[in-house]
């Protein structure tokens, strides 16, 4: 996936660039079109959507929805706050013989961070920083068997909390004044809780079949591929 979204950055990059040779002719424009991209101005904002996300929902045959969104405040020339939302859900159903799974879920992300800018070449810029992110996610599987005259059910209900640090590094690529793309990879250093309950309904013959856990968790994840965002500066 980081080979793909290099691959479409280096691709744009030389669009814009036939595109900026076609604006020669107009010194005024293209003049106006480096110096913005090299001094963003200061408490402007941008609007970025995870669109490989849109493309994992096109490509997924089953119900599912992912939304991932940054917004970023330029509070100097090289520096920038930001915030991000991330929603998943899903839903899926499968049937094999007399027995059915239904299983529903769903996934909500918050946060908040702090990024430092360099810039590279004209359209080109690095950055750096940390995201500190929080998260719940929900799922729940329902499982119905109805091998004799009786329909057996089994219940189980999952539920994550998640507290995270995310330290950052990223690269952008400006296609016009108002439009930029950029990726990243992340070090993710997460604390989670979980609980998992299940309970059984008609399977009289079990005894204390079901169960209530809780666990807690340390880990931390490196994460070479972030996506690729699309941003709009208003």
């Amino acid at each position: 996936m980081l080979k793909v979204s290099m691959a479409i950055i280096f691709t744009l990059s030389l669009l814009s660039n036939i595109m900026a040779q076609d604006n020669a002719d107009s010194p005024g424009r293209g003049i106006a079109f480096e110096d913005f991209i090299i001094d963003d101005s200061v408490n402007r904002y941008s609007l970025g959507m995870n669109v490989q996300f849109g493309l994992d929902n096109f490509l997924n045959t089953g119900t599912r929805a992912n939304l991932d969104l940054i917004l970023r405040k330029q509070v100097g020339r090289y520096n920038a706050i930001r915030y991000g939302l991330q929603y998943t859900s899903s839903f899926s159903n499968e049937t094999v013989g007399s027995r059915s799974t239904d299983e529903n879920s769903y996934t909500i992300g918050l946060s908040a961070g702090y990024e430092w800018q360099k810039l590279i070449s004209h359209r080109w810029k690095g950055y750096y920083g940390v995201d500190l992110g929080g998260n719940f996610e929900r799922t729940l599987t329902r499982i119905e068997s109805g091998l004799d005259e009786f329909t057996r059910e089994t219940l189980t209900k999952s539920r994550n909390h998640k507290l995270s640090l995310l330290p950052f590094i990223g690269v952008r690529f400006n296609i016009t004044p108002y439009l930029f793309l950029s990726t990243e990879l992340k070090l993710e250093s997460q604390y989670a809780f979980s609980r998992d309950t299940r309970s059984l309904e008609n399977y009289e013959h079990l005894n204390n079949a079901g169960y209530d856990d809780k666990s807690r968790r340390v880990s931390l994840d490196f994460l070479p591929y972030s996506g690729i965002y699309v941003h709009y500066i208003f």
